[in-house]
């Protein structure tokens, strides 16, 4: 799949969950609905990764690598 289709993919979805987020959002908290947001997010994003890519380039990525791609997460949410 190219970029903009997983974009175009990832809009609609984000644009679905806000939608029912504000229905059902007088019935729980926002910091609940965003986590779950998050939390299914990284299992898709991982879910995909694992079926699409060739895992066994990991092994050889320096620790700085993975210490950058959390901080760069961190800092993104």
């Amino acid at each position: 799949m190219t970029g903009a289709l997983w974009a175009t993919i990832s809009g609609i979805g984000f644009g679905f969950f806000q939608a029912f987020n504000r229905r059902a959002g007088r019935a729980f908290d926002a910091y609940f609905s965003t986590s779950i947001l998050i939390g299914l997010s990284a299992v898709i994003l991982a879910g995909a990764s694992i079926l699409m890519e060739d895992l066994r380039q990991l092994s050889n990525a320096p620790l700085m690598a993975y210490i950058n791609f959390g901080l760069a997460g961190v800092l993104h949410f």
